[in-house]
């Protein structure tokens, strides 16, 4: 089994109120895009994970793969897998690669072992391996809320069917632990499920990322960034998720030639 699990970006992230649980309840846009990671499943008499690409500095036991397939065989009869799995969703960048490989790997598995398990089944065993999992077991633009797990469609302007993504990645990393740490949950003037279907050249006035003030002034880097994207003509910038990744959005593809040199920096197409 081959398969591709794709990245994420969030337009938008309110960080509502902080829970009981000790997570967070949110509210955020999530889309998908072309950038993938490469993931190659089969079965095995031992479970085992090689990374190849970006090191992410995880063990097999460690993994959420592993997590998962634990998990898995609580209910089901699965064997052990072997997994090579190239990494070019760079990770601590707020792009969710670490889920959607997860995701990709239930849906594999579901789908060569005839679980026969819908895609909200998937998703209950999903919830807990990572908040954003659920979203790429349908990979449709969605309003998640509660943690991020909770998804409904969302209306949005249709230029950014045509638009193209560009992503740009520090060499720093953000922990996600310590973003949460330094936000001061509020609630916005207006929820995003009614700033995302405004035209997308007011998106730059209204709709915001909430992890942007602690990140920009862990990187100070990336508000030059973000002013070089806008200057080479993106409609929109902004970060993705609580990491250090930038993304903007664009008619047309950007010149990135004044961009660092040692940034990870990727364009493609979103996912609908």
């Amino acid at each position: 089994m081959i398969c591709f699990p794709n990245a994420k970006i969030n337009l938008g992230l309110d960080i509502l109120k902080k829970r009981s649980d000790n997570f967070h309840d949110i509210e955020t846009c999530l889309v998908g895009i072309t950038l993938c990671d490469v993931m190659e499943i089969k079965e095995s008499d031992s479970f085992n994970i090689e990374i190849f690409g970006e090191d992410i500095g995880v063990e097999t036991e460690g993994n959420i793969i592993f997590s998962l397939w634990v998990k898995l065989k609580r209910r089901f009869s699965l064997p052990a897998f072997r997994i090579k799995l190239l990494k070019n969703i760079p990770s601590g960048a707020g792009l969710g690669g670490g889920s959607s490989d997860a995701a990709f790997f239930i849906k594999e598995i579901n789908k060569a072992y005839k679980l026969e398990m819908n895609d909200s089944q998937m998703q209950e065993f999903l919830v807990d391996i990572g908040s954003d999992s659920p979203f790429f077991v349908g990979n449709n633009i969605s309003l998640a809320t509660s943690k991020g797990d909770v998804l409904k469609p969302i209306e949005y302007d249709k230029k950014l069917e045509s638009t193209f993504v560009t992503i740009v990645v520090p060499q720093k990393r953000i922990n996600t632990t310590k973003a949460y740490e330094n936000i001061s949950p509020k609630r916005p003037k207006l929820p995003i499920n009614d700033l995302i279907s405004l035209p997308m050249e007011h998106w730059k006035y209204h709709i915001k990322n909430d992890f942007e003030e602690y990140v920009l002034g862990e990187i100070h880097e990336l508000s030059g960034v973000r002013d070089s994207l806008y200057k080479e003509g993106a409609i929109y910038v902004s970060l993705t998720g609580s990491g250090s990744g930038m993304f903007s959005l664009s008619e047309k593809e950007l010149n990135l030639e004044t961009l660092p040199k040692d940034y990870f920096i990727w364009s493609g197409r979103l996912i609908f």
